[in-house]
C-alpha cells in the first residue's frame, strides 16, 4: 500500500477516535498477513537476498537506500541485481527492465529508476524476479519493499524508518500507517536505517534492539543549482512535502507547492495547468528524479529534475553489514 496526498491525517496524530473505531478492521489485516505467513513457501536462491523495507506504508525512503545498498554491492565487485513489484505498470513480470524499450506504464517508474544502478526485475510475485535473477548470474538479489511478503527468506533485511515521520500513530492499516506491528516487523531485521536525522527518543529506544545506520538523502552532484530561485514544486510521490522541503533547504523560493497521488501519470492536462502556473507565477518547474520518469516529453522539456543520493554518516556501519554476507569484495 502506498501513502498518498491521501493518506488519512489522523494516521499522523494523537489517538483519535477514528483510530479507534477502526482498530477492529486492523485486526483483520492483522490476521490475513499472519495467515499469508503461515501458508508462503520460502523462496530459496544460490544468490544472496537482501531485503529493504519498512514498516510504515509509503514515503520512508527505501527506494534510494535499496539503490545505495546495490551500488554499495557493486563497487565490491558483486554481480547485485534488484528487484520490484513493478507497481503502476501492467506487466506482471517476471521481466528484466530495459530503460531504452520499457516505458513506465508498463514496468513502474520504481524498476526505471533502481535500473539506473543495478540490471532491475519486476514482478507481481517478488520471489520470481529473484529467481531469475539469480538464473542470470546474480551473486545478490536486492529487493525494494520486500518486508512484508513472507515467502521471501533474506540473508539481510533492512528496515528504513523516517525520522521526522516516526511511526505515526502506532497503528496498523486502516486504524494508522503501520504495515504490521512495528516491533514485529523489526525482529525480522537485520539493521535499521534512520533516514533524515533524529528520532525521539522513544522510537530511538525501540530501534536500539539493532544496529542503528543514520543516513541522509541529499542532492546529487548533477543536481541543478536552485539557490535563489523562484520555483513551483510538484511532486507525486509518497510524501511529497519531503521534497518542497529540500527544495527550500536548496535555497529556492517556492511560490506554489503542487502535490499529486503516489505515481502519478502526468498527463497533456497537468502539462498545461502546470506550464500556465509557472508562467503566470514567473517561476520555474522542479520536480523529483522519479517524477522525472513520468513527465511527457513536453513538461520535461520544461521542468528542473532533482535527483538525490543517499549520505552515510558511518559508511563502515553498512560495510559491517555486508561483510556479513560473505560475498567477495
Amino acid at each position: 500500500m502506498s501513502l498518498s496526498l491521501h493518506a488519512p491525517r489522523f494516521w499522523f496524530g494523537p489517538p483519535s477516535w477514528q483510530s479507534a473505531l477502526l482498530t477492529p478492521a486492523s485486526w483483520i489485516w492483522r490476521a490475513v498477513s499472519a495467515w499469508r505467513a503461515r501458508s508462503a513457501q520460502p523462496c530459496r536462491l544460490g544468490a544472496k537476498m537482501v531485503v529493504v523495507g519498512n514498516a510504515v506504508a509509503g514515503g520512508a525512503g527505501k527506494t534510494p537506500i535499496a539503490m545505495a545498498v546495490a551500488a554499495a554491492l557493486r563497487a565490491r565487485g558483486v554481480k547485485a541485481h534488484m528487484v520490484s513489484g513493478g507497481y503502476g505498470g501492467t506487466s506482471r513480470g517476471p521481466l528484466l527492465v530495459d530503460p531504452a524499450y520499457h516505458g513506465f506504464d508498463r514496468v513502474g517508474d520504481e524498476a526505471l529508476l533502481l535500473a539506473k544502478v543495478a540490471p532491475s526485475w519486476i514482478a507481481r510475485k517478488r520471489g520470481q524476479a529473484a529467481r531469475a535473477a539469480w538464473g542470470c548470474g546474480a551473486q545478490a538479489v536486492v529487493l525494494d519493499d520486500g518486508l512484508q511478503h513472507p515467502g521471501l527468506r533474506p540473508d539481510l533485511a533492512l528496515m528504513v524508518v523516517d525520522a521526522r515521520q516516526g511511526l505515526g500513530n502506532d497503528r496498523v492499516i486502516p486504524a494508522g500507517p503501520l504495515r504490521e506491528p512495528f516491533d514485529q516487523a523489526l525482529a525480522r531485521c537485520h539493521g535499521v536505517v534512520l533516514l533524515g536525522g533524529d528520532a525521539t527518543p522513544a522510537l530511538m529506544r525501540r530501534l536500539s534492539a539493532r544496529p542503528v545506520l543514520r543516513a541522509h538523502l541529499v542532492p546529487s552532484h548533477d543536481a541543478p543549482d536552485l539557490h535563489g530561485l523562484r520555483v513551483v514544486a510538484f511532486a507525486g510521490i509518497g510524501r511529497p512535502q519531503k521534497f518542497f522541503d529540500t527544495c527550500r533547504q536548496m535555497g529556492a523560493e517556492v511560490v506554489k507547492e503542487c502535490p499529486y497521488p503516489d505515481h502519478h501519470p502526468y498527463t497533456a492536462h497537468d502539462t498545461f495547468d502546470l506550464a500556465n502556473l509557472a508562467a503566470d507565477l514567473d517561476a520555474q518547474l522542479v520536480t523529483t528524479e522519479k517524477d522525472g520518469i513520468r513527465l511527457t516529453p513536453d513538461l520535461l522539456d520544461q521542468a528542473l529534475v532533482l535527483p538525490m543520493t543517499v549520505r552515510w554518516e558511518e559508511p563502515e556501519a553498512l560495510d559491517r553489514l555486508l561483510d556479513s554476507l560473505s560475498l567477495t569484495r
